[in-house]
């Protein structure tokens, strides 16, 4: 018996964690639930007020606060390192919801203290269902999109594996495409030599 080499799950968690956030986006849009593309993969529910975003996220809020006193510890840290600090000394333990009626409860309450109720939000969900309706007619074709990921990472450098290309596309339009869908067009632009050429042979 040995124990599990998880080096490989640490060395592509980035990739790991597009595949699932991809999924995931995905599988929200094919149930009709409006989303927004935001930076580095993520995506986010269309409507929703941004009172009530700032509210329900805490953790960012958290992690701003910590800077400051990171900034004394560490003057010479780059900005992203103090991030990456703050962001693990204030995580704490995730609470498991035993009463879900009584956390929907809750934030209702916080909701409606900043003056929106479950119509309000309802409503502009709806709303965002038609505007991110054209935005996702206007998404590119497959094949065009993995090209313009080849095309924004060929600005900072000439060399790059397929698995870069391919989180860079899913990244670039978490919405549109599954990541095992960009994999089979990256495969088959190496085969055909016309945008990407494998350099590993």
């Amino acid at each position: 018996w040995r124990a599990i080499d998880n080096k490989p799950i640490f060395e592509n968690q980035k990739y790991l964690g597009q595949l699932h956030m991809s999924e995931f986006a995905i599988s929200l849009k094919e149930q009709g639930v409006p989303l927004l593309d935001r930076n580095h993969g993520n995506v986010e529910l269309a409507g929703i007020p941004s009172e009530v975003i700032e509210l329900a996220s805490s953790r960012s809020q958290q992690i701003k606060d910590k800077l400051p006193e990171l900034r004394q510890l560490y003057p010479n840290a780059p900005e992203s390192k103090l991030k990456e600090i703050a962001c693990l000394a204030t995580r704490k333990k995730k609470e498991v919801i035993t009463d879900v009626k009584a956390w929907r409860g809750e934030l209702r309450s916080e909701f409606s203290r900043i003056g929106f109720s479950d119509k309000d939000i309802a409503d502009r969900i709806d709303q965002a269902k038609v505007t991110v309706r054209d935005k996702y007619a206007q998404l590119p074709k497959i094949d065009d999109a993995v090209i313009k990921a080849g095309d924004v990472m060929s600005y900072g450098e000439s060399v790059f594996s397929k698995q870069e290309v391919v989180l860079q596309t899913a990244q670039l339009y978490p919405t549109a495409f599954r990541v095992e869908e960009i994999e089979k067009i990256a495969d088959r632009q190496l085969k055909e030599g016309k945008i990407l050429r494998d350099l590993t042979g």
